[in-house]
This record gives structure tokens, sequence and C-alpha cells, in this order.
């Protein structure tokens, strides 16, 4: 959603009390919209050293990523390591927080 600037579907997955990187979910969509705008596209994604710990409506993940992004016509890869809260709500799961560093292995 985010890389296609699908904005709908980020108000629907991101709460409005959301705080991600010091952004809140307005920021986060307006991000969204700009990459877009400026022909940014969305290769792929990979995590790995992924450790998740769940106690009931709570889920917390650690991970190593990587992002392929084409940004101004050129490669824009992104690394590093990423910290995602999800919280159960109303039977679906959401993603409240996150933080990204671009800490290399």
């Amino acid at each position: 959603a985010y890389f296609e600037g699908d904005s709908a579907k980020l108000v629907e997955l991101l709460p409005d009390t959301m705080v991600a990187m010091g952004k809140h979910r307005a920021d986060i969509i307006r991000d969204a919209q700009a990459f877009v705008a400026d022909s940014g596209r969305f290769l792929g994604i990979r995590f790995s050293d992924d450790e998740f710990y769940v106690r009931g409506d709570v889920a917390l993940v650690f991970s190593r990523y990587r992002v392929d992004l084409v940004r101004g016509g050129k490669p824009a890869p992104m690394t590093g390591r990423a910290i995602e809260l999800f919280e159960k709500r109303n039977g679906r799961w959401i993603n409240p927080s996150w933080h990204l560093d671009d800490s290399q292995p």
C-alpha cells in the first residue's frame, strides 16, 4: 500500500494514533503519495534474522530488511534493522509503530 501510494489502504492498516520514525499516519501517507508522484518504483523486499514475540493480542518483530527501490531512474536499495509492533484490534492485525535503522549486518 505504501509503495503504491494507496492512501485508503494505509488509513485502514495504520491507526490514527500511530507513530513511526517520528512521523504520524498523515506524514506517512504524504510520503507514500510523494514516492509514487516522483515515479518511485518498488522492486521487492526481503526480511532475514526474524524474531517474533507474541503475547495475546500484541506481537513484536525484530528483523533485518532489504528493500529494492528505483528513485529518479536509479537503484535505491535500503537495508538495515527493523522493529515492528503489531496489535490485534477488532479481529485484525494493525501496525501502530515501527522503527528502522540503516545499520549494515
